[in-house]
């Protein structure tokens, strides 16, 4: 399968049940998030996830970065490298457990930003990501940056071009992009379009639908976007990052939305095949 699926589906789940669940599907690589209740910050953690990996024959190229309470574009400099700090530690955890990348959010929570303190988020995060550059090479794994909702605010970093920007004069073979889909279009972005500015600096890509109203985490096919045109242009593109199917569950749906997924994925490479 040429597509794996980030373990927020199973996030309503213990991560051994439901990696379970996600194998059972027909998904061999997944997407660690780093998040309550499936991750904690200590060695016994990494051990633990990486026995239940090799029981199921799971692998993973990527892992999403810490996201509660994290914001490297702070004004508050202990917040800032606290954030610091807690990512850089993920960038060593994801490693031992076989990622080559990760996925960093450059800021924080979209209602916190003001038209007045925009420019000066944007430096704070360039500063973070600088740092975490140096430590990320030194453990020898990639930044892949996402793209994020503004939820109408001054949030920046919604846009690759944005985001381009930030990282052009950084080392491409440790800096990157990821693509998600959902934030493009409820930002109010083609992602088609955006997949275009993205696709010399892209790592990783995070699938799914919406409506166009909120950051819904749907299943590819349930919302609007113009998925044919998009996953045709991979294949033009012979785009060999991971492709992550990061879709939302609850307890009673997850089987049936994991079922959908993988059906998603067969009939995505089937267009190629």
């Amino acid at each position: 399968m040429l597509y794996g699926i980030s373990t927020l589906i199973v996030q309503d789940e213990n991560l051994e049940s439901g990696l379970q669940r996600i194998k059972n599907a027909g998904f061999n690589e997944i997407e660690l998030l780093w998040d309550v209740p499936h991750f904690n910050v200590n060695d016994d953690s990494t051990k633990i996830i990486l026995r239940f990996m090799n029981k199921l024959d799971l692998s993973m190229r990527v892992g999403h970065n810490p996201i509660t309470d994290i914001d490297l574009a702070s004004l508050d400099i202990r917040k800032r490298k606290a954030s610091i700090a807690v990512i850089a530690r993920s960038f060593t955890m994801f490693r031992e457990l076989g990622a080559e990348s990760v996925v960093v959010h450059a800021n924080g929570y979209s209602l916190n930003y003001r038209e007045e303190s925009r420019n000066v988020s944007v430096t704070k995060t360039k500063d973070s990501v600088l740092e975490l550059v140096d430590i990320a090479s030194d453990v020898g794994i990639k930044i892949a940056l996402e793209n994020l909702p503004h939820r109408g605010t001054p949030r920046p970093f919604h846009s690759m071009e944005e985001l381009k920007a930030l990282i052009e004069d950084m080392p491409k073979e440790y800096v990157g992009l990821c693509l998600d889909t959902t934030h493009a279009r409820f930002a109010g972005h083609d992602p088609l379009q955006q997949l275009n500015v993205a696709s010399d600096r892209l790592f990783t890509l995070h699938l799914h639908d919406t409506d166009g109203d909120d950051d819904r985490h749907w299943v590819p096919g349930r919302g609007i976007i113009d998925w044919g045109a998009f996953i045709d242009r991979l294949s033009v593109l012979n785009f060999t990052g991971s492709r992550i199917l990061e879709v939302q569950s609850t307890l009673a749906t997850m089987d049936s939305v994991l079922g959908a997924c993988f059906s998603v994925g067969e009939n995505w490479e089937s267009r190629y095949t």
